[in-house]
């Protein structure tokens, strides 16, 4: 298996997920414990899981090579499109807070945030997958490919562990 399998393989849960995001927002009322459940999906998987990997894994790799410059350009726009990310889902965060039940501006409010979301990943992923993804498979020998896939599995697990650390240890200081 090369080192992009698996990133695209995520790539096609995210966006399953902001498929369910459209569909739960536009045809019920907000319900709390699913907007709750996806902004923790995008936080955990899609930026710490799936992102994580990327910045951490490959990219970090991809500034070891010599890129031309067409790759070093998207290099460097995936890195602001990442932060952007996390800035569309600090503001669905922020609108599940504020979000009253039963009230249709909130509800639109909520509703124009994921339609943004799924517009933004949906370009982010294409642009990885057919863009830059296979070309960068070339600055790599076998071994280091290799590599990177042991290094994913191993930062995941990092990732995941930590997570659930901190989620015990907010639990016993009573934080939850």
């Amino acid at each position: 298996m090369k080192p992009i399998g698996p990133l695209m393989r995520e790539h096609r849960l995210i966006e399953r997920m902001i498929r369910v995001m459209e569909r739960r927002i536009a045809l019920t009322e907000p319900d709390p414990a699913f907007l709750t459940t996806a902004v923790d999906f995008m936080r955990t998987f899609v930026d710490q899981i799936h992102h994580g990997k990327e910045e951490d894994i490959l990219f970090r790799d991809l500034k070891t090579k010599t890129l031309s410059a067409e790759h070093r350009r998207i290099l460097d726009e995936l890195v602001e499109e990442h932060v952007a990310g996390r800035n569309l889902v600090k503001r669905l965060n922020q609108a599940r807070t504020e979000s009253i039940p039963g009230d249709a501006a909130s509800r639109e409010q909520l509703a124009g945030i994921v339609a943004e979301i799924a517009v933004f990943y949906n370009k982010h992923i294409d642009k990885e997958d057919n863009r830059f993804f296979y070309p960068c498979l070339d600055y790599f020998s076998p071994a280091e490919q290799e590599k990177m896939l042991r290094d994913y599995a191993e930062y995941e697990g990092r990732v995941l562990q930590d997570r659930y650390l901190n989620i015990v240890e907010s639990l016993e200081a009573g934080n939850r």
